[in-house]
């Protein structure tokens, strides 16, 4: 069986989130206090990409009067959240699967509040997630979340998928960095007739520890977004990559400085959007 049986897309995937998800803190509070200050009375907010429940736990409990949907396209990450919310006692937060581009069964203008921290990264197409975000979103509603401005972890998987193929890789299927400029990001906000509040593109630094660079899951938390051309090439007869791709994220970082005590420690910047549908 393949080192990485099931894990581009499948069962463990979200294990290998896990550490990320831990590590978001100062995201997600950068979130819940814009909303805190933009809409201090929702009763009704959508949380995009929610992963296994943030920050949709965390709204849930900060605003126990408002109806909280935790959403994610991929259904382990719904079950997570499921299970979270359940043992939190979070009765006001309901989870749906849900694709950004495609949010037909969530009510035009109903939404007092749409968050999505680091979630409009993933969809391949932008332009048809914000058409989607702006008809949901009630008159005078909010748009809060985050998107990466620096991240040292996609450049770390570069340069170790450099090394193994003895080339730079082709573009992951989803680059973390790719609504790094602001102005091309907030042009597409204006195209979706979003407009600009108060916080609007300030940064915030974070701080992500993956545990120790030598485990068996910390590499592979690195690697996410190569594990599938991982996968084929062992397939194809390279039984050492995966003992090569632990070296090399272990060498690499370690020269670059990531690693602190034994443990892998990943710095990033992230990005704050703060927008509104008028009235």
């Amino acid at each position: 069986m393949s080192t990485f049986s099931a894990t581009p897309f499948g069962s463990n995937i979200a294990d290998l989130y896990l550490p990320f998800d831990r590590g978001m803190g100062t995201a997600i509070d950068s979130t819940v206090s814009a909303v805190r200050k933009l809409s201090p009375d929702a009763a009704s907010i959508l949380d995009l990409g929610s992963g296994p429940g943030e920050p949709a736990c965390t709204l849930a409990a900060a605003f126990p009067s408002a109806s909280v949907i935790c959403s994610d396209v991929a259904q382990a990450m719904v079950d997570l959240a499921e299970k979270r919310a359940k043992s939190e006692g979070l009765r006001n937060l309901s989870t749906m699967l849900l694709d950004l581009a495609d949010l037909n069964a969530v009510p035009s203008a109903s939404q007092d509040v749409i968050t999505a921290n680091f979630a409009i990264i993933s969809t391949p197409s932008l332009e048809s997630a914000l058409r989607e975000i702006q008809r949901v979103l009630k008159p005078g509603g909010f748009l809060v979340g985050t998107v990466w401005q620096t991240f040292s972890v996609p450049e770390l998987a570069k340069d170790v998928m450099t090394e193994l193929l003895g080339q730079p890789p082709p573009p992951p299927p989803i680059d973390p960095m790719r609504l790094a400029d602001a102005a091309l990001l907030d042009a597409e906000f204006s195209k979706a007739d979003l407009h600009f509040m108060e916080g609007h593109n300030t940064l915030g630094d974070i701080v992500f520890d993956l545990g120790l660079v030598s485990g068996d899951s910390t590499w592979k938390s690195v690697m996410i977004s190569a594990l599938g051309k991982l996968e084929q090439l062992e397939t194809s007869g390279d039984t050492t990559i995966c003992e090569r791709a632990k070296a090399t994220v272990e060498k690499t970082a370690t020269a670059k400085g990531l690693v602190k005590e034994g443990k892998l420690k990943c710095p990033g910047t992230f990005r704050a959007f703060r927008l509104t549908k008028y009235a």
